[in-house]
């Protein structure tokens, strides 16, 4: 992409073992790359989230461990399921988006939720490889589209007042985030931070800073602070020391 659009190659790190990836068969950069997202695709609720993002906050040192899941108890669902699934999950997100226009928030609410449902369904099934519509590419398509539409889920439980409710969204958004960002590399090596890819990319961090946010919003002030701590390390890096954010992270 960098020299299709920008004229050049990068050599860096990262690119370059993304390059060597891609020499491996399809069936091995598939476990490598996804592996990571049998532990996201399992966490069933709050408690669960809550574990597996102190695992990984470089900041706070957890006293619950987080293990990893074996993949094999995943849900697998046949061609034509999956694909009504998708079906199901596209006209979701236009009746989301036309439910928006018209300023229907319970209806946007509503549709968005189901959303969320018919796409994590669909995810399973496609990591645990019972369909037809397991190759690499449409996990991929399927773990981006959940990604974003929980995004906007979050985006309008805010705008609703639904404080514990966007939190549940936005613990899922990071825990997404920490999975592509700081496990994928490892492989299925969570307890291995020295082989994370880009555990200070932005994103996460003003993510996590929302999340302080929400915290801090319901009283749960341990909570805010470790996670605040955790944007904190990670702004300072990607926005610098003298910016706004940091200094707004310096007063929580």
């Amino acid at each position: 992409r960098l020299q299709s659009n920008y004229g050049f190659k990068c050599h860096c790190q990262r690119c370059c073992r993304r390059h060597d990836n891609q020499t491996n068969n399809k069936s091995e950069e598939h476990k490598t790359i996804i592996m990571p997202l049998f532990d996201w695709m399992q966490l069933q609720d709050s408690k669960q989230v809550g574990i597996f993002l102190d695992h990984h906050n470089p900041t706070f040192a957890s006293t619950q461990k987080w293990t990893v899941s074996n993949n094999d108890s995943m849900t697998t669902l046949n061609h034509p399921a999956a694909n009504e699934l998708r079906q199901m999950a596209t006209h979701l997100q236009a009746q989301a988006k036309q439910c928006m226009a018209m300023d229907n928030l319970e209806g946007e609410l509503m549709s968005l939720n189901q959303c969320v449902g018919a796409l994590s369904q669909l995810l399973q099934a496609q990591l645990g490889g019972g369909g037809h519509d397991n190759d690499n590419d449409s996990v991929h398509q399927t773990c981006l589209e959940l990604y974003q539409v929980r995004g906007d889920l979050l985006g309008t439980r805010i705008v609703a007042g639904q404080t514990k409710e966007a939190i549940r969204e936005c613990e899922y958004v990071v825990a997404f985030l920490v999975s592509i960002l700081i496990c994928s590399a490892g492989g299925n090596n969570n307890n291995n931070k020295d082989t994370a890819n880009c555990p200070n990319h932005p994103i996460l961090g003003l993510q996590l800073f929302t999340l302080g946010d929400l915290y801090q919003a319901v009283g749960w002030k341990d909570k805010a602070q470790r996670t605040f701590a955790w944007a904190r390390t990670i702004i300072l890096v990607s926005h610098g020391k003298n910016s706004n954010m940091v200094k707004l992270l310096n007063d929580r």
